[in-house]
């Protein structure tokens, strides 16, 4: 996955997430509507200078609108346990040092810690948490 692919799948998320509309986003960073549409369509990528606008706006890091498609759609992990915790985490936006954060720990628990976790992870994706 290019950074412009990335970037296209994260882009509405964190526009989502902001509740910013593409015109908002637009008028914000400086560029025209049509521009965030081609962004959004992955047939544009912004320049970093643009890419450090938009970060401010939506409140992330310039990394996270790219680094977490890319961790989403990585070739898959062999270990099953890494690819139900994306999973879980996969309706929340989460940031680069959230994501490096939870790698150390979960790189460093024990085989039971990462079961129990998983399990109140299930339940809570169960029960809607």
């Amino acid at each position: 996955m290019t950074d412009r692919e990335a970037f296209a799948v994260t882009l509405p998320k964190y526009m989502d997430k902001a509740g910013i509309t593409k015109s908002e986003l637009a008028e914000a960073v400086g560029v025209s509507k049509s521009t965030v549409s081609c962004w959004v369509h992955g047939k544009a990528f912004p320049r970093i200078d643009v890419m450090q606008r938009i970060a401010d706006v939506l409140g992330c890091e310039t990394d996270d609108l790219t680094y977490i498609a890319k961790l989403r759609f990585a070739e898959p992990d062999p270990r099953p346990y890494n690819q139900d915790i994306l999973a879980m985490l996969e309706a929340r936006i989460i940031t680069v040092s959230e994501d490096k954060e939870l790698k150390e720990l979960w790189a460093s628990a024990s085989p039971a810690a990462k079961k129990a976790a998983l399990a109140v992870l299930r339940s809570m994706k169960e029960n809607g948490g």
